[in-house]
């Protein structure tokens, strides 16, 4: 595990242009906490924003942290365990974000801490295939960033959200163009990423999202530096590891990509906490790369390992999707070896 020390000098040459609202002593656990969330050491980073949300109990800090923590954690082992808790985080941190602007006035930090909490429930609904609902609770957030940047210019933490926002409604331009909030501003997303990078708290959050849209953009060769990157300062991660074999598989490295998937097997298979269907996605994208590779006995074992893989019930169906296509691919594989052994 990186100390605090190592990872404000991987940050050092990013200049910061705004001030923390903060303490310093409340800085550090932020930063800490943030530090435990990319490690997926997630008990941690949450008794770590419960401090903070004690110590400020007017503050929406603690609990805006406590809800990414517990998003990133469902994220990271394909469940819905923590949805209600996740839910009662962002509740409370808008509950207090409202209190606070109409008692205080505006103020930009909260409108930033309102904001994200919008856009991850926003993030949320899409990801529970709500795409048009997730994108309006989205936009909330995004206006509320903006009013953050209109109050203070220098918050450049809010332009990682504005900035993803703008890149992938503008990539599914096409599916939402009847909304009227709607345009395609891809190319001002991208730099405004790069932007937020440079803020107080999101240098990390904005590696991973620019890594992710240089995947979209199949600029492969940087993806994977970004990615890199990221799994060299926090020990392997799984937030990066998966990024680095799927960029790998893309950009047709299929063996890096197979080990890589590997790693993720064996590390979620450790996990009692996993849902399953982590594994039994990597194995599919195994056998993705295996057919380029032609190492068709293998096809065949994973395609049996990715049909006896339990899986808890909120993942079923898209559990299901790969194992339809695993099953294709095991019979497309014994009819090649059939023909190999009778020529």
């Amino acid at each position: 595990m990186l100390c605090i020390r190592l990872l404000m000098l991987l940050i050092s040459p990013v200049i910061f242009a705004q001030q923390s609202p903060f303490q310093p002593d409340i800085d550090s656990l932020i930063q800490t906490g943030i530090e435990k969330s990319f490690h997926a050491d997630f008990d941690s980073a949450l008794h770590i924003f419960q401090e903070i949300r004690t110590r400020l109990p007017g503050h929406p800090v603690g609990s805006f942290y406590m809800a990414a923590v517990f998003q990133m954690r469902m994220m990271h082992h394909e469940t819905d365990r923590w949805e209600k808790s996740f839910l009662a985080c962002s509740d409370t941190a808008v509950a207090l974000a409202d209190a606070w602007i109409e008692t205080q006035g505006d103020n930009a930090w909260i409108y930033f801490f309102r904001g994200n909490v919008q856009s991850y429930r926003g993030l949320y609904l899409v990801k529970r295939g709500s795409l048009v609902k997730g994108f309006v609770s989205a936009r909330r957030g995004v206006d509320d960033l903006k009013k953050a940047v209109s109050l203070d210019s220098t918050l450049l933490d809010a332009f990682v959200g504005i900035g993803n926002y703008k890149y992938w409604s503008g990539k599914y331009y096409r599916y939402l163009r009847w909304l009227p909030v709607i345009a395609d501003e891809r190319k001002e997303g991208v730099a405004e990423v790069r932007k937020g990078m440079k803020g107080e708290f999101s240098y990390w959050l904005g590696l991973n999202s620019l890594a992710w849209i240089l995947y979209d953009q199949e600029n492969y060769a940087e993806a994977i530096e970004l990615f890199a990157k990221g799994e060299t300062a926090f020990d392997s991660s799984l937030v990066w590891i998966w990024g680095l074999a799927d960029t790998h598989k893309k950009a047709g490295h299929y063996e890096t990509a197979l080990n890589y998937y590997r790693y993720i097997v064996q590390t979620v298979r450790k996990d009692s906490l996993e849902s399953g269907y982590n594994e039994v996605l990597a194995r599919w994208k195994m056998i993705q790369c295996l057919e380029q590779t032609e190492s068709l006995r293998e096809i065949i074992d994973q395609a049996d390992l990715i049909m006896n893989r339990p899986v808890e019930p909120g993942r079923f169906d898209k559990a299901m999707e790969c194992r339809r296509k695993a099953q294709e691919a095991k019979e497309k594989a014994r009819s090649k070896i059939k023909e190999k052994d009778r020529s």
